[in-house]
Order: structure tokens, then sequence, then C-alpha cells
């Protein structure tokens, strides 16, 4: 989930697993996409966002869902695209 000052949250779309497990370690990765605000990402979008995960949405392979957690701050700074025209 994402959110912004002025009341954007969008809900991030999975798009795939990968997980491994050794004798030392287990691990599991996830990759999540984000739609802009307006449905697309430009420099109108430029902001700062947090990105956090609702209480229990993702659950472990035991089934013990987590708790609402804040991952950080995803700062987006698009550079606006030179408009061309004639003098």
């Amino acid at each position: 989930m994402s959110h912004r000052p002025n009341n954007y949250r969008e809900q991030a779309t999975h798009e795939n697993f990968s997980s491994s497990d050794d004798s030392l370690v287990s691990s599991a990765s996830g990759t999540y996409s984000i739609r802009g605000p307006e449905n697309h990402w430009d420099h109108s979008a430029n902001d700062s966002y947090q990105i956090f995960i609702e209480a229990h949405k993702i659950l472990d392979e035991e089934g013990n869902a987590s708790n609402q957690s804040d991952l950080g701050e995803l700062q987006v700074q698009i550079i606006a695209r030179a408009q061309s025209g004639t003098d």
C-alpha cells in the first residue's frame, strides 16, 4: 500500500514470488507494483510516498498474519519531458 499527503492511496499488485531454503537460512521475496496517481507515473507525481503493509494482509507459511508495518519512504523525482515547439 502506498500513501501520499493528498490522500493518494493505492493497493499494490503482486507480480511474483520466490523463496529459498537451505540448511542455514530460509528466505522469501515478493515483487509488487503500484500505479501512480491518475494511473501513471510522470513529473506531476513527484513527491514523497509512505509504503506500508496493512495488518493481516500478508501471511507466513504457518498462516500467521503480519502486523501493520511502515516499510519506509519512496521519493519520486521524474524530470518533465521537454516540450517541442516552434519559435
